[in-house]
């Protein structure tokens, strides 16, 4: 008689090849943790220039916005311009750039020691230009602001500008 050979057959993995693929693993949850930290960063920086754009166009339309509707004072600079509004209570508004602050704020002259509204941050240049007219009595007057600012979040950047008139220097005919 022949004798049966008592065969055993391996079932599952040895020990090579589940360590082998415990690294493989933990090399592809590596990779894949990098992957996704990288693009919250993204999301989180992109989120931050949408919120700081936004904030910068809301406070150029409502600076346009109070220069059509007001009037300017002539005594000017670069990166700060006073404004007149109301014309049953005169109100006089300051604009003003920070650029230590990377900020756009308004200061209501009449309320020294509030602390200025911030209209926009992440500025990172500002600047105001006007162009000098005459009004109905050819008295010299501001005819035209120009405002420009640049907003700046990691490597995104986007430039706004925009100009108005003060509509109470206007002659109507």
């Amino acid at each position: 008689m022949q004798r049966q050979r008592n065969h055993r057959y391996r079932t599952g993995f040895g020990l090579v090849e589940a360590m082998m693929s415990l690294t493989i693993s933990a090399m592809l949850l590596t990779a894949i943790s990098a992957a996704f930290s990288a693009s919250a960063g993204a999301i989180r920086n992109n989120d931050r220039f949408f919120q700081a754009t936004q904030t910068a166009r809301v406070g150029l339309h409502h600076l346009l916005s109070e220069i059509r509707t007001g009037s300017v004072d002539e005594a000017w600079d670069a990166h700060e311009i006073t404004l007149i509004t109301g014309s049953a209570t005169p109100e006089e508004r300051i604009y003003r750039y920070l650029p230590d602050q990377d900020q756009l704020v308004m200061i209501l002259s009449a309320d020294t020691t509030a602390h200025p509204y911030v209209l926009a941050r992440d500025v990172t240049d500002m600047s105001f230009s006007v162009d000098m007219g005459t009004d109905y009595n050819n008295a010299p007057c501001v005819a035209r602001v120009n405002v420009s600012l640049t907003v700046k979040v990691g490597n995104n950047e986007i430039r706004l500008s925009g100009a108005a008139a003060p509509r109470r220097n206007l002659v109507y005919k």
